[in-house]
């Protein structure tokens, strides 16, 4: 069950950049990362460059 949020936590999370850096990260992690991120709607994401392709497309 997800927390409510409230104004207050939004506009925090607009400011937060969202990050995983773990050289041992598999593709379902960073896509549950960005999933994450779409979610609270954080200010960007932070992965390994090896994934940006695959998630631009």
């Amino acid at each position: 069950m997800m927390a409510t949020l409230t104004e207050e936590d939004k506009k925090l999370l607009s400011y937060v950049d969202h990050t995983l850096l773990k050289v041992d990260a598999g593709w379902d992690q960073v896509r549950a990362l960005c999933d994450e991120a779409v979610q609270f709607g954080t200010a960007s994401v932070c992965v390994s460059p090896c994934y940006v392709r695959l998630l631009r497309d």
